[in-house]
C-alpha cells in the first residue's frame, strides 16, 4: 500500500475531502466523519444536596451554599466545597443587588435555546463579592454599561414556564 503525501495546506483545509462528510481535524490532522444526524441529549442531574436552592427559588429568594469548615461561599450552590473538600454545607441567603462586571449578546445559541430570540447575558458582582451569571433583561443592548447597578429577579420564564433568575437594571 502506498501512502499519499499531504501538504500542510491540504491538512488545514476545512472542506470535506470527498462528497461524504469526512473532514480533517485541525488539532490531530486526522480524518473524521461528521454525521448528518443531530442527536438530542437530555441531562438528568441529581440535585438532592442542593434542593434548598430550588425551594428558595420557588419562594422568590436567591441562595447559595457556604462551607461550614472553611467558610467558602458558592453560587450556583454546590454540594461539596471545592476549596477544602468538605460536604458540610449550609444555605446562605444572597444579596439581590450588585454591579455588572461583564456582558455579551448571544446571537449563536446552543440548540436548547434556539427557540429564543437573541438575548444578553451578564456577570454581576453581588454585595458580598459573589458573582452571578445569568440572562440580562429589561435594558436595550446599547444602554448596557459595565459598572451599572443591577438586581436579581426571579420568575417563571414566559417562553417555556421554567423558573429562572435573571439580572435587570436596579431601580435608581
Amino acid at each position: 500500500m502506498t501512502s499519499k503525501l499531504v501538504s500542510p495546506k491540504q491538512r488545514q483545509r476545512k472542506k470535506p475531502l470527498t462528497d461524504s462528510q469526512i473532514v480533517v481535524d485541525e488539532k490531530t490532522q486526522l480524518p473524521q466523519l461528521v454525521s448528518r444526524r443531530v442527536l438530542e441529549q437530555r441531562y438528568v442531574i441529581p440535585v438532592v444536596r442542593i434542593m434548598p436552592f430550588y425551594r428558595n427559588l420557588m419562594k422568590g429568594r436567591l441562595v447559595g451554599t457556604r462551607c461550614k469548615v472553611c467558610g467558602a461561599t458558592y453560587f450556583p450552590p454546590r454540594g461539596d466545597c471545592c476549596k477544602c473538600g468538605s460536604s458540610d454545607m449550609s444555605v446562605k441567603k444572597l444579596s439581590e443587588k450588585g454591579e455588572l462586571v461583564s456582558f455579551t449578546k448571544i446571537f449563536v445559541k446552543p440548540s436548547s435555546f434556539s427557540q429564543f430570540p437573541d438575548y444578553m447575558v451578564g456577570v454581576a458582582r453581588m454585595e458580598g463579592d459573589l458573582k452571578v451569571l445569568s440572562w440580562l433583561r429589561g435594558v436595550q443592548p446599547d444602554r448596557v454599561k459595565v459598572g451599572m447597578k443591577v438586581a436579581v429577579k426571579i420568575q417563571k420564564r414566559v417562553e417555556d414556564g421554567a423558573l429562572e433568575y435573571y439580572l435587570e437594571p436596579a431601580p435608581s
